[in-house]
């Protein structure tokens, strides 16, 4: 048993765009004016104050070990995320 639900979707969808276009324009826009603002505030601003922004409250830090003393030549780093 086959379901041919093709003329019936490609109907549904036509009669949306035919009767609700202005409307999904009007949503499509506002969705545009977002996205664009948040663009244009983020390429704004210094590279600087975007990490600070995204950076210092996720509480990212990073530490170095010194090497040890039995083995001179290794060393390591570790990135922490939360609280220490």
């Amino acid at each position: 048993m086959t379901f041919d639900i093709g003329d019936g979707v490609d109907s549904a969808v036509n009669y949306v765009l035919d009767n609700f276009a202005p409307l999904l324009d009007l949503i499509a826009a506002a969705i545009g004016a977002v996205t664009n603002s948040i663009q244009a505030l983020l390429l704004a601003m210094p590279i600087s104050v975007g990490l600070a922004i995204f950076v210092l409250p996720c509480g990212a830090s990073v530490s170095a070990s010194r090497p040890s003393r039995a083995s001179p030549f290794s060393s390591s780093i570790t990135w922490g995320f939360g609280p220490p």
